[in-house]
């Protein structure tokens, strides 16, 4: 066994910086690169020259570049960013540099994130969490499918319920399928002939053991490097030559397909960058031409796959994650995303990342103001967080107004403090994210608005260079009041995270959603979570997507207007139609009469739930109507109360279907009833696409 040591010593301790995030500035770092390999094509055995250099911070803290996975000759062409509850998928050019991002909400979420590199010391060394599954991506002609959305090639444009949902995930075609305490699927190691024991002995192509190899198998064993495959007969599958990188996150090994070239112990700096040891996450190191492509602590390096000796040593300051794709290699370090390319090797064996410089040619634009410019000054606030916040007892309490009410924040240290009557309230700055809308500087900052009792509530505001208010999200807004309330479910109290500003798309994370099942009170737990998506008209932030996740899976409230043409086929007679979005308990049970049935045109399920009726609001059903004890399946109060102030009132008729968190609720009005309150409803199982089956017509009896 050659266990010949780098050159440069053993990989260093990582420093995982946590920046890293979306990108509006792009620029060309010219005079650095050279000529790639004597006949062309990329030259993996000296330090690759940098192409391009973007500033990325608006994706958000904790963000790592992760394998996309095969998308054929699409698949240089795009970039996946990880952020704790969304990949960013990117868009770029010949260089590298971005062209556009659209965000895809992670699969399943869990109602409490779940650690990236999930280790006893993670939370310590400040490192990612995970909050779902990020979703498989496939090309699909002018549009990339992701899970239940798809997106515009060109456009960056995200068409939501038109994607191809995977919840095992297509075979070399995404991130991985798994749940998050599950193994990560990796195409790479799927790919490689050797096989792994139960007792940790790695065996060759032709069933060998390797001595002196012994693989942790609580962990996920990864392998990379070079196959073929042989499909002469059905006995025959993976071979080639070698050699393989083989790593459980704490031993590195490369073998031959007969011996072992060389084998070490692997810090947990080099795992860490790598992806290595990850339960969540696929690794970024390649094994190309002979050399192994492995991180390390600020850097990237070129290891000789026979030797183990460095070959070469790229220095990235804060580097958190690394891919190859396509002849490139991709870093991200402190909110900078940088490409190289080794077909434009420098040919040294030392070489730096360089930073973006705003003014050179191919980029350079500046973005909104950081945290610094927002802790200390006086700004506009978003208009129910001010009122909520800061002058809660005259705008909400009726109290005599003094006149302070400006809607403005005077920030010391990031927080701003009301006065007066309402000096127990507060607004405090939590996250910043610097990006652009169209060619102006503008920055996304979230707010935690407390109106001084048990309740505080999020807000964003969208503002430009001088810190004016341009728009703001404010999903908990009041529509009696005038205010946007983007959000369809019932949130007591909802936390804000994982904020995104990434160009013109604002994405963001809540948690603390009420569901059926859910104990009612302020300070229970709370099982449902949403990610919201919002882009820049030119003028205001305007809803995109909704995915909320649930116990029972992920669901996107179905449109009014797909729930009112099954209501208008209904009550057509169209039940072919119909058919398509209920049980056929439901459509078994449109011509029962009601009643005793002695008039002479008894009404029935179908003249009175569904003939000339109109859909109000839907919503996933909340708390309110938990039946006590979880024993009965049906509401539990005489009055079932909407998120946005509409109600069910009087006694339901019972539940034939058991109920379950993540279901919907949509009111329905008869003509001429009151606009506010509801006599009937749907029960209905939603789709993370959209789409929805009806399983309860129901009605609420005086």
């Amino acid at each position: 066994m050659n266990e010949t040591p780098p050159r440069s010593g053993p990989l260093r301790p990582l420093l995982m910086g946590i920046g890293a995030g979306l990108a509006a500035v792009l620029v060309a770092v010219g005079g650095i690169f050279a000529f790639g390999k004597l006949f062309g094509g990329p030259d993996y055995g000296a330090a690759p020259g940098q192409l391009t250099a973007s500033d990325v911070s608006g994706l958000g803290d904790g963000a790592r570049i992760a394998p996309l996975g095969t998308l054929g000759e699409a698949s240089t062409a795009f970039a996946r960013f990880l952020t704790p509850s969304r990949s960013v998928i990117y868009a770029l050019d010949e260089r590298g540099a971005p062209r556009w991002a659209a965000p895809v909400p992670h699969a399943d979420a869990p109602a409490e994130p779940t650690a990236l590199f999930p280790d006893e010391d993670a939370p310590e060394q400040g490192l990612p969490e995970l909050h779902g599954t990020p979703v498989s991506c496939a090309a699909d002609g002018a549009a990339l499918v992701c899970g239940d959305v798809r997106i515009d090639r060109e456009t960056g444009e995200i068409t939501p319920g038109e994607g191809d949902a995977d919840e095992t995930g297509a075979e070399g075609a995404g991130t991985d399928g798994s749940r998050p305490d599950e193994e990560a699927a990796d195409p790479a190691t799927a790919a490689v002939p050797l096989e792994l024991e139960e007792d940790g002995t790695l065996l060759g192509p032709a069933g060998q053991p390797y001595p002196g190899v012994s693989l942790d198998q609580e962990g996920p064993v990864r392998m990379v490097g070079p196959v073929e495959d042989v499909q002469e007969s059905e006995d025959a599958g993976r071979t080639g030559t070698g050699p393989w990188a083989v790593s459980d996150g704490t031993v590195l090994a490369v073998v031959s397909p007969e011996e072992v070239l060389w084998q070490r112990g692997l810090d947990a700096a080099s795992a860490a960058v790598t992806g290595l040891g990850s339960l969540t996450a696929q690794p970024g190191w390649a094994l190309e031409d002979d050399v192994l492509v492995l991180g390390a602590a600020d850097a990237v390096r070129g290891l000789d796959a026979a030797t183990g000796e460095v070959l070469w040593t790229l220095e990235v300051p804060g580097l958190t994650s690394f891919t190859v794709s396509g002849g490139q290699l991709r870093t991200v370090a402190d909110g900078v995303f940088t490409v190289f390319g080794f077909d434009a090797s420098t040919g040294e064996e030392q070489a730096r990342a360089q930073p973006p410089e705003p003014g050179q040619e191919g980029g350079g634009a500046v973005l909104g103001p950081g945290r610094e410019a927002f802790e200390n000054a006086t700004f506009e606030l978003p208009p129910t967080c001010a009122a909520f916040g800061l002058h809660y007892s005259t705008e909400y309490l009726g109290e005599e107004d003094d006149g302070t009410f400006t809607g403005q924040g005077e920030f010391r240290d990031g927080t701003a403090q009301g006065s007066g009557a309402d000096s127990y309230g507060s607004v405090v700055i939590d996250e910043v994210r610097p990006t652009r809308l169209g060619e102006s500087p503008a920055t996304a900052v979230s707010f935690s608005c407390f109106g001084g009792g048990a309740y505080a509530y999020p807000s964003v505001g969208i503002y430009d260079a001088g810190l004016t208010l341009l728009d703001s999200v404010e999903v908990w807004g009041d529509p009696a009041e005038g205010q946007r309330q983007d959000l369809q479910a019932s949130a007591m109290e909802p936390a804000m995270a994982d904020l995104g500003a990434m160009g013109p798309v604002l994405t963001f994370n809540l948690r603390g959603l009420d569901l059926y099942g859910d104990d009612s009170c302020h300070a229970c737990g709370k099982s449902g979570s949403a990610d919201l998506a919002y882009r820049w008209d030119g003028e205001r932030m305007v809803h995109a997507d909704t995915v909320f996740h649930t116990p029972s899976g992920d669901v996107r409230m179905p449109s009014q207007e797909s729930v009112q043409a099954f209501v208008d086929a209904v009550g057509a007679g169209d039940d072919e139609a119909a058919s398509a979005h209920a049980t056929q308990r439901v459509m078994d049970s449109l011509e029962e009469v009601l009643g005793d049935g002695t008039a002479a045109d008894p009404p029935t399920v179908r003249s009175v739930h569904f003939e000339g009726n109109t859909v109000g609001a839907c919503e996933p059903v909340s708390s309110n109507a938990t039946p006590a004890g979880m024993g009965e399946s049906a509401f539990s109060l005489d009055e079932y109360r909407f998120h946005s102030g509409e109600t069910l009132s009087g006694q339901p008729t019972a539940w034939e279907e058991e109920v379950r968190a993540g279901d919907v609720v949509c009111g329905v009005s008869m003509p001429d009833g009151p606009a506010d309150e509801y006599h009937l409803y749907l029960l209905m199982r939603g789709q993370a696409d959209g789409g929805f089956e009806v399983y309860e017509a129901g009605r609420m009896f005086g």
